[in-house]
């Protein structure tokens, strides 16, 4: 996979002449913010990271688990993005290896990437365009409903 700061403008596959930035494109060469993150949000992200909406040939295994654990480890390997629209008019672009590195590697996403995925209206139309928006809008009306701890 290849190696993209946080918040840079995304170049990797086409947009679409939408304004999206790069969230979660790590590489063990380059540090990365570390920190914890919510239930809540872990689990809406796992949501849009096993229906990716860009797929990639192969699969692309983690950098940061040892040779042996990434070859037994399924949700070490990704295939794909998800991409959501912030509540600021920016749509973030993520590679699904994104939910493995925040449980598996304390990643932290900017705030931005993580109030975008707490947000309902802020992913509703990429997710509607995948045919499981109620779904998703369910979980995270849900989340939502409790303890906002981003």
């Amino acid at each position: 996979m290849s190696y993209f700061a946080d918040l840079t403008p995304h170049t990797y596959t086409p947009t679409d002449g939408l304004k999206m930035l790069n969230i979660g494109w790590l590489d063990k060469a380059y540090p990365y913010a570390r920190g914890s993150t919510s239930v809540k949000f872990r689990e809406a992200l796992k949501i849009l990271c096993e229906r990716p909406i860009r797929l990639h040939r192969g699969f692309q295994p983690c950098d940061f688990c040892p040779g042996k654990v990434r070859r037994l480890h399924k949700p070490s390997l990704g295939n794909g993005q998800i991409r959501v629209l912030g509540m600021n008019g920016i749509w973030y672009s993520a590679p699904t290896m994104i939910h493995h590195y925040v449980v598996e590697h304390e990643y932290l996403p900017p705030f931005e990437f993580v109030e975008s995925i707490m947000n309902p209206a802020a992913i509703a139309i990429e997710i509607r365009r995948l045919g499981i928006g109620f779904e998703l809008s369910r979980l995270i009306s849900d989340l939502n409903s409790g303890e906002r701890r981003v």
